[in-house]
């Protein structure tokens, strides 16, 4: 289906019918426990408040239950051996008389539960052959989801075709029993490999380590397959010596191969497992091993079978985000960390994340790292902990991008080839985003599948929120009030989708048709609600809102006309309201933002007197809004912050700039002493600071030092109460960065290289957090490079080379992960041309020259590749290429540039470009 085609699913009040149904089927499953269950026809016959098809339905529900029953019964009554249930033929059968049969099926005894379902072995009458029957538990036929989510786990395994992935048979219902067949291999579970382990070194094994249920899947050989089958010396002799030898290892990562092999294959068809762990990992009698038990499977684009919030797997192998129930953020990833915490166990005998207490496990998951493998047993190889380790980071970015790259570098660690797995060099990241690319179309997909789904979720929200503050209009004032706040809350929601997921798009090259169609589904919800909406007094100020919303979104899809329009009517709506009801500070908060909103808008627009006049109308209201909320924090920061922005608008230094900016410090501060613990005011403040510092750059440097110092104080103050915050590093390293290009302004070389270089340490965290946002290692490379020209002016030229070689591999990176970005292009080769007049002031003339040559033929051909008639980069790297070749005493050399660049300009018809020092400035310098 179509995006647009989806339709949104509202769960439906159950009707009586149902209702009655259900309660039927509960009194008999009562009654079945307590073993006063009366023949099925009987019962169904006195439910006299069912209708005839209401019986013939709870019968065939019925059968079905009483069937399960009795096989969970005779399982209770000789429960199968746990630590050897696979494979092996039962010494006793528990089923006394005639066998119990589901449709071709005949019930042998239980071998195992799995995620959500019971497992039996049985035997397929037609074929007469064994199998893995797995059934829906008779409890969860009432709930609808888990259900879907059994159908799922059925169609998602039949679907896969993997040397190493237990296969599915059938997929069946019978009398309203769920089931689906699968192969039956004989062998062991990887749990209880682990467990003969631990047993066997017992003296050092973790006082925590439990034994694992039996698996959930028993198998027999396979039938010989037609193609080359993935091998795996996994014998119960070598996984049963000990964990310290050499050949036990290798089987390990042998082990994990194979299995992260047919992960990769399950990924590429879209399915995620959820629930791997030692006991979903068979190995059977010749040593091979299967991945069993996808019984949380999941498709990676079916969003509505999990909600958020719902924790689906085993706790203990569960990555961050699934502990978290954030089903939104479930993908392979999900999987490599499982199987790095089961290859945790297998190496060390210790659980990743020991303790049985749920709320701690979860708050490990969340907060603790694992122990470092070695630190358990010191005879593992150092690239394979490494290798475990990177699986189970708890940033999933951090991770192996894909089930895929997890094999390959176990299989390097295998061959005894170099593992990624280590702390890798700027050009090795480079090249992982070259192979993550492939990946862009499927995130991209799933993107938009999450657009649709939210769009679809908050226009319902909406549409609900508006109707209950419709109907509270005949309630009274409170309740009244309470929907408003209830539809506010609903459009929030909306906002947020519409804003935070766009600005995560926005800096993601070739995901802007996704960015835009998230934008455009957002803003089309929030016009149909003012449609609807519009002219009913009672969401006069819903509306209003709304409008401010609309434009925000309109803003970040460039329709600059619209959003103008949506702030104007805004703006109307909010001064009728202010007028009628005077009293009400919302209404005036509200009307001072819309102004400041459309001000900046206009200012972006080229209309800076009609900006600089909705700024001022906004600041007055402000100020009547702080007169009448005495010792509201919130109210002295929102001023503050339109006199930061009133000040940014003049774009050169002035008097009325300096004021509005030391008026903004000074609200801050009151803001500060009111909320000592407020974060925003804290960092409005250091916004402001950051401003003021450029602002006073050359008229009065020493107070422009003393303002950037503060902002870095503060925004450090933030980063350290809130390290996860990437917003807060962000603006961190935005100020050490102009603090560095102050330093330089004054020729204080050695200070702008530190504060470069603590740009570039907050860039590299941020670009190691997020490495999928390549607008953190654009930045990275332009702050290298800054610090790469300053070192070079303090004579450090080993450090210089070092800075601006970082600086070259991480484009060089951008550009193999993204070849269509023209920006990472220019940027590299103004990077080489900056290189070149750094080299040229220390007067290392033929490393210049080398510099300059690189920079121009990069600069050509991306001009060729382009077809821009832009040549004003070139023009400044030919002129300096030419200059350093006749300082050399390269004459014919330089007379050959100075030709082409002739050429160039008179092609173009552009006039010469020249520069105070020969840099090009796209490549990022003070």
């Amino acid at each position: 289906m179509k995006p647009d085609d989806q339709q949104p699913t509202i769960a439906a009040e159950p009707t009586a019918e149902q209702i009655r149904l259900v309660e039927a089927l509960d009194r008999y499953v009562v009654a079945l426990e307590r073993g006063e269950a009366e023949p099925i026809e009987q019962y169904a016959a006195l439910q006299i408040d069912l209708d005839a098809d209401q019986r013939r339905e709870l019968v065939d529900c019925l059968e079905g239950v009483v069937v399960i029953h009795e096989a969970v019964e005779s399982a209770r009554r000789d429960p199968p051996d746990e630590s050897d249930s696979v494979g092996h033929d039962p010494v006793v059968d528990p089923f006394e008389g005639e066998p119990r049969q589901i449709g071709d099926y005949r019930l042998v005894r239980e071998i195992g539960r799995g995620g959500m379902g019971l497992v039996y072995e049985a035997e397929e009458l037609s074929l007469r052959r064994r199998v893995a029957l797995k059934m829906l538990p008779f409890a969860a036929v009432l709930d609808q989801r888990q259900i879907t989510r059994f159908r799922n786990e059925a169609q998602a395994a039949a679907g896969l075709h993997h040397s190493n992935i237990v296969p599915v048979f059938a997929i069946g219902q019978e009398r309203g029993v769920h089931y689906y067949a699968m192969q039956y291999i004989e062998g062991r579970s990887l749990a209880q490999a682990i467990a003969e382990l631990r047993r066997d070194d017992s003296p050092r094994a973790s006082t925590d380590a439990t034994t694992e249920t039996a698996p959930a899947i028993s198998t027999t050989p396979r039938e010989p397959s037609p193609t080359p089958v993935a091998t795996l010396s996994v014998s119960p002799s070598v996984l049963g010596e000990t964990n310290r030898t050499t050949s036990f290892f290798r089987a390990a990562a042998r082990l994990g191969e194979v299995a992260a092999d047919a992960l990769a294959h399950a990924h590429g068809l879209g399915v995620v497992h959820r629930d791997v762990k030692p006991s979903n990992l068979l190995i059977d009698e010749r040593g091979e091993v299967w991945v069993a038990d996808f019984g949380l499977a999941r498709m990676q684009t079916d969003l509505g079978v999990t909600a958020t919030g719902d924790v689906v797997g085993t706790l203990r192998y569960m990555s961050p985000e699934q502990a978290r129930g954030r089903a939104d953020q479930i993908d392979g990833r999900t999987d490599v960390y499982a199987l790095g915490a089961t290859l945790y166990e297998l190496l060390t005998l210790r659980h990743a994340h020991p303790g049985e207490d749920r709320r701690r496990l979860l708050d490990r998951l969340e907060r603790v790292d694992p122990i470092p493998p070695r630190k358990h047993n010191p005879a593992i190889p150092a690239d394979l902990e490494n290798i475990v380790l990177r699986a189970m980071e708890k940033d999933r970015d951090a991770r192996y991008a894909s089930a895929g790259e997890l094999r390959d570098d176990l299989r390097r660690f295998l061959d005894g080839k170099p593992t990624i797995a280590r702390p890798p060099t700027l050009w090795e990241r480079g090249v992982k985003w070259a192979n993550r690319r492939r990946q862009a179309v499927a995130v991209a997909a799933a993107v938009m599948a999450l657009v649709t789904a939210i769009s679809v979720v908050s226009g319902v929200m909406v549409n609900t929120a508006r109707h209950r503050a419709e109907a509270a209009l005949a309630e009274s004032e409170v309740q009244r009030q309470h929907a408003e706040r209830s539809l506010d809350r609903a459009l929030s929601v909306l906002d947020r989708f519409g804003s935070q997921l766009s600005d995560q798009l926005a800096a993601t090259p070739g995901a802007e048709p996704v960015r835009d169609a998230a934008l455009r589904d957002a803003l089309a919800s929030y016009q149909e609600f003012l449609d609807q909406s519009s002219g009913d007094p009672v969401l006069a100020a819903s509306v209003a809102k709304t409008r401010v919303h609309a434009a925000a979104v309109a803003e970040r899809l460039g329709r600059g006309d619209k959003a103008s329009r949506l702030y104007t009517q805004a703006i109307e709506d909010f001064e009728a309201l202010h007028a009628e009801a005077p009293d009400q500070v919302e209404h005036t908060r509200w009307l001072a933002r819309s102004l400041n909103n459309h001000g900046l808008l206009l200012h972006d627009r080229d209309e800076a007197t009609a900006a600089l006049a909705e700024l001022d109308r906004a600041v007055a209201l402000q100020r009547e809004v702080v007169k009448r909320t005495p010792g509201e924090a919130e109210a002295l920061s929102d001023l503050a912050a339109t006199l930061t922005d009133r000040a940014g608008l003049a774009g050169v230094p002035s008097s009325a700039a300096r004021r509005d900016l030391d008026g903004a410090t000074e609200l801050l501060r009151r803001a500060l002493k009111l909320a000592p613990e407020g974060a925003l005011p804290t960092r409005r403040l250091a916004v402001a600071q950051n401003a003021l510092a450029s602002l006073l750059r050359t008229s009065d440097p020493k107070r422009a030092a003393a303002a950037s110092d503060q902002a870095i104080e503060l925004l450090t103050g933030l980063v350290d109460a809130d390290p996860e915050n990437d917003a807060y590093r962000d603006d961190l390293a935005i100020v050490h960065s102009n603090r560095g290009a102050l330093a330089a302004s004054g020729a204080h070389w050695d200070e702008a290289a530190e504060s470069y270089g603590a740009a570039a340490r907050e860039l590299r965290r941020l670009a190691e957090r997020a490495p999928r946002v390549p607008r953190r290692r654009s930045e990275l490379a332009v702050a290298l490079a800054s610090r790469g020209f300053v070192l070079a002016q303090a004579e450090a030229g080993k450090a210089s080379d070092a800075a601006f070689a970082e600086a070259e591999g991480v484009l060089r990176g951008l550009i193999a992960a993204y070849p269509k970005v023209e920006k990472y292009q220019t940027s590299l080769a103004a990077l080489l041309n900056n290189r070149g007049v750094a080299l040229r002031d220390s007067e290392r003339l033929d490393e210049a020259a080398v510099a300059f040559a690189r920079s121009t033929r990069l600069e050509e051909r991306r001009l060729r590749s382009n077809r821009t008639d832009d040549v004003t980069l070139l023009d400044v790297h030919y002129a300096n290429h030419a200059q350093v070749l006749g300082r050399l005493g390269r004459y014919e050399e330089a007379a050959e540039v100075e030709s082409k660049r002739e050429a160039l300009l008179a092609r173009r018809q552009q006039p010469h470009v020249t520069g105070t020092d020969g840099r090009a400035l796209p490549g990022g310098q003070p």
